[in-house]
């Protein structure tokens, strides 16, 4: 009943997200980019106990010297560090061969990056793939205020500063429209939690216009060069069959269901314990 009542509410609220998204779109509000919050890391997982917390200890530190975190472990905070190592589990053990750009910039593109707290992750990742990336974050609700005043586009300008690489950019956009003239450019498409169901979107506070999981899903497999990959993260297993379904409308790709992604690399890993993966390959 408690379950019916909440998506009945978030429902209601279609009309009040619309009026919100198009000031917030219409002011574009920005301040610049804040300061990023450092903290101390000990004792990072004091949420886990026992055999629990050792294991997630040795993990973040096998991926601290796999990826170079000193500097992301030095200057963040323990919750956005956290995140970084999460994702990084995950993404290291994606199975199918990611792209590899010895001679060219690695294009990878973000979609729906919300404040870009975790581009450290993806930057450190695909960085032992190719000499040079190009890492895009695009997101349509760029211009959110937090209670300080500052927007998210601002705290995705901080992360990406936060990276040290110059070719890491954050744009507030409209997915479906991005990228115009890149089709068949990218070397990976990443997308994290996409919106496959209308309550999701209305509940994260967006109108039910920007709803358009096939759009979005066939844009990111135009602008994928033959041979690239779309790796996509999902809260369940009901979601990530969505997204299976979306994709069975293009035969130029193929699907592989990586796997669960449990970890306990966050303070809320309770809520990811069906967290799932795919990784699509576009034809050669």
């Amino acid at each position: 009943m408690a379950g019916i009542v909440r998506r009945t509410a978030v429902a209601l609220r279609a009309p009040v997200n619309a009026l919100a998204f198009s000031l917030r779109r219409r002011v574009g509000w920005s301040r610049g980019a804040p300061d990023l919050p450092k903290e101390p890391m000990g004792a990072l997982f004091d949420y886990l106990d026992g055999a629990e917390r050792i294991a997630a200890e040795t993990g973040e530190r096998a991926l601290c010297a796999r990826y170079g975190l000193d500097d992301l472990r030095a200057g963040s905070s323990r919750r956005d560090y956290r995140e970084v190592v999460d994702l990084l589990s995950v993404l290291d053990d994606v199975r199918v061969s990611m792209p590899w750009a010895p001679d060219r910039p690695l294009r990878v593109v973000d979609v729906g990056a919300r404040n870009w707290s975790y581009v450290g992750a993806l930057e450190r990742f695909f960085r032992r793939r190719a000499a040079k990336i190009e890492l895009s974050g695009v997101e349509v609700d760029g211009h959110g205020i937090y209670p300080n005043g500052h927007a998210r586009c601002d705290y995705a300008e901080a992360y990406a500063a936060q990276t040290g690489n110059p070719a890491v950019r954050y744009e507030v956009a409209d997915f479906c429209e991005w990228g115009r003239g890149d089709e068949g450019a990218f070397d990976c498409v990443t997308m994290f939690f996409p919106f496959l169901t209308r309550y999701a979107l209305l509940d994260w506070g967006l109108p039910s216009s920007l709803f358009a999981p096939a759009a979005v899903i066939g844009r990111a497999v135009e602008l994928l060069r033959p041979g690239g990959v779309l790796v996509s993260l999902h809260q369940t297993a009901v979601e990530q069959d969505r997204m299976v379904a979306h994709l069975e409308r293009f035969p130029e790709v193929s699907v592989k269901v990586e796997r669960a992604c449990p970890t306990r690399l966050v303070a809320h890993w309770p809520k990811l314990a069906d967290r799932r993966m795919l990784a699509v390959v576009k034809a050669t």
